[in-house]
């Protein structure tokens, strides 16, 4: 689009300039309330001006650019903060209700596998975030039917819920510092998802 913030500030500038040079000479005012008044007029324009020349640009570089100062495919708004707030929202609450439901898996091979299809459905939210596209890729037709090992390198815990729509039964071996970082660690952990290699070596 234009840019057309600069003649904004330049306008912005004249007026407040005007006002502090009308206003302004209230302050050399030998009454004292209207001194004071001038005073208090003064200080309140300038600290108008000086947030309407900082924070909307601060502002408007936020909604608009990423952390590496490119330009976003869609800016923030009103309803993408919205949507993302009621989705955080209810991605919370599926957790704790998965958690709950965690302490009472029964000991035995069936409880697990009700606790593992729970935990499919939960991660299949990841499917619906707002504003982030979702698709499985499968050229080679590969099927999870039979024991499969896959190899991820994964590098925040959304990639392992990613993985866990694919299957209900599956098992992550991990490194004790992805254990820490993981979202559902406890769940994991309490629904035999979880296996823990204290440090794992890196072949080159």
């Amino acid at each position: 689009g234009k840019r057309v913030l600069k003649s904004f500030k330049n306008s912005v500038a004249i007026s407040a300039l005007i006002m502090f040079v009308g206003i302004g000479a209230l302050v050399f005012a030998k009454h004292p309330a209207m001194s004071s008044l001038g005073l208090i007029v003064v200080i309140g324009m300038f600290s108008v001006v000086a947030a309407s020349f900082i924070f909307p640009p601060l502002l408007f570089d936020y909604l608009t650019k990423r952390r590496d100062g490119k330009l976003r495919p869609a800016p923030y708004t009103l309803r993408s903060i919205c949507s993302s707030g009621l989705y955080f929202l209810g991605f919370m609450t599926a957790c704790g209700v998965l958690y709950i439901r965690s302490l009472f898996i029964k000991e035995n091979l069936e409880g697990k596998k009700k606790f593992h299809r729970l935990m499919q459905r939960v991660a299949r939210i990841t499917r619906w975030i707002p504003g982030v596209p979702f698709r499985v890729e499968n050229p080679d037709n590969v099927s999870l039917d039979k024991p499969s090992v896959l190899i991820a390198n994964h590098s925040s815990s959304f990639d392992v819920l990613c993985l866990m729509t694919l299957h209900p039964y599956l098992l992550f071996v991990t490194n004790d510092s992805q254990q820490k970082k993981s979202v559902l660690r406890q769940d994991f952990a309490e629904g035999g998802l979880l296996s823990c290699v204290g440090r794992l070596r890196r072949f080159g």
